[in-house]
């Protein structure tokens, strides 16, 4: 794609990525996936605050079923998220700058069922979702990998509808996340004629790349070339996506874009899903520069 198409494109790419919170001011998020940067420290103003605060956090730590109930039971009361984050300095701050997205950066980082479980309450949670950051938050938290519930699958598929502020960042999260379930709801919404397809073009190239190598992506990726569920120009995304990589173009002047995972972290699955993909694109009807993008990759598969 050349000349105005592309300029839109590398338009909505740039603004996706910024979205996705690993643009200029926090490069280094790239390296967690999409991660957001880190939280900026915000003055706690009482001792009280800080005090619910050390409680919030180590409750997010714990992998123990009762911590985890009392800290969804905290965070689903308007008090203790107004008493955390006063709605006035709330409506002026960053949504990374919340005293909230320390503590919900913690239940990211927590494996544990029970962590799972708190986050699938924040999903079906009237007062949590009041805010549009705390909604942010939430949607960003599911970008790690784990499964999801019906809870946080139909919030995640309701965050990622045309009309919604979080649109960027819970593709990107459904691609971060790489479960079979948010695989499959990924594929459900490049499917979905409602969404724009230079968006989902844009999507290729930033989430969809930097997971390019996740065998559940790429097992996907053949199922989607091999239907008539995405258009031909959509099917030719995926695979310049998944196979090729060509930063000046698709990102014109912009430093720190994203990035595919080196070949060399190919795993054993990942690299026979990939196969079977890229003899979906040598047989099919697919431009000249992407088959010889195929046929390297597929050369390398074959040296290691």
């Amino acid at each position: 794609m050349r000349g105005p198409g592309a300029r839109r494109l590398a338009a909505v790419v740039m603004v996706a990525w910024l979205l996705a919170g690993i643009g200029a001011e926090a490069p280094e998020a790239m390296a967690a996936g999409g991660a957001p940067p880190p939280p900026r420290p915000t003055p706690v103003t009482t001792p009280e605050t800080a005090a619910l605060l050390a409680r919030l956090l180590a409750l997010a730590d714990s992998a123990r079923s009762e911590d985890q109930r009392e800290l969804a039971g905290l965070l689903t009361q308007a008090e203790t998220l107004d008493r955390l984050d006063e709605p006035k300095e709330r409506d002026r701050s960053r949504t990374a700058d919340l005293r909230l997205a320390a503590v919900v950066s913690r239940l990211r980082s927590n494996a544990a069922p029970a962590a799972a479980t708190t986050l699938a309450t924040l999903a079906r949670s009237t007062v949590y979702r009041e805010s549009w950051q705390r909604e942010e938050l939430l949607v960003r938290a599911l970008g790690t990998p784990r499964p999801l519930g019906p809870e946080t699958l139909s919030f995640l598929d309701e965050q990622a509808r045309a009309d919604s502020v979080n649109l960027h960042l819970a593709v990107a999260a459904l691609c971060d996340n790489g479960s079979p379930e948010a695989i499959a709801l990924l594929g459900r919404k490049l499917a979905d004629p409602s969404l724009d397809t230079v968006y989902k073009l844009g999507w290729f190239r930033d989430p969809l790349l930097r997971n390019r190598r996740n065998p559940e992506m790429l097992r996907a990726a053949a199922r989607w070339l091999a239907r008539d569920g995405l258009s031909h120009d959509l099917q030719i995304g995926v695979a310049d996506a998944l196979f090729d990589y060509r930063p000046d173009e698709w990102y014109p002047g912009r430093g720190g874009a994203p990035r595919p995972p080196d070949e060399a972290s190919t795993t054993p699955d990942a690299a026979s899903a990939l196969r079977l993909v890229g003899q979906t694109v040598l047989d099919g009807d697919y431009p000249a520069s992407i088959k010889k993008a195929v046929r390297r990759t597929m050369g390398k598969l074959s040296s290691r």
